[in-house]
């Protein structure tokens, strides 16, 4: 009996030694698991009808002209990708008096909320003097300073069907719907 006292003696105090060191091991808890990143927000809406006024400054091998006119147009955006179509009038300022009259599209992408970077194409006549049509393509930013109202550059090349090519420089500020 004494015998079975004696063990039962030792392994309540084994049991207690073991028990104190167990409480000085340090507990490994695992970092709570990060949180799923944010999805990607698509720039702000650039969909919509839009008008306004634009400048432009040609070079060309008759010279440099200078135009200004009114455009107007609709873009529709996908995710950042937007496209849409415009038209545009303008009167050339030096040279013979001539009206330009044209049609064209452009696609582009939104790299923020505010800036949109695009490529465009576009056919048009120029007349009376001289009586010309023509196709052109380049490309531009688009800056919007507020929802409604954006500021526009672009370089663009035409082609004239019976005259030299040239490069222009476009400039100009449109209200977004």
């Amino acid at each position: 009996m004494l015998f079975k006292r004696t063990l039962a003696a030792a392994a309540i105090v084994l049991g207690t030694a073991f028990a104190a060191n167990a409480a000085d091991i340090p507990v490994i808890v695992a970092p709570p698991p990060a949180p799923p990143p944010a999805p990607m927000a698509p720039a702000a809406d650039w969909t919509g009808a839009y008008f306004g006024g634009f400048g432009a400054v040609s070079f060309g091998p008759y010279g440099t002209n200078f135009t200004a006119g009114t455009l107007a147009g609709y873009d529709v955006q996908f995710g950042n990708i937007v496209a849409g179509v415009n038209f545009r009038g303008s009167w050339n300022f030096i040279g013979p008096p001539s009206v330009n009259l044209e049609g064209g599209a452009r696609a582009g992408f939104a790299v923020t909320e505010s800036i949109l970077f695009y490529a465009n194409a576009a056919i048009g006549y120029i007349g009376p003097v001289p009586d010309w049509a023509y196709y052109s393509f380049g490309g531009g930013v688009e800056l919007a300073l507020s929802d409604t109202l954006h500021v526009f550059g672009e370089v663009r090349r035409s082609v004239f069907c019976c005259g030299p090519p040239n490069v222009s420089v476009h400039f100009g500020v449109v209200l977004h719907n």
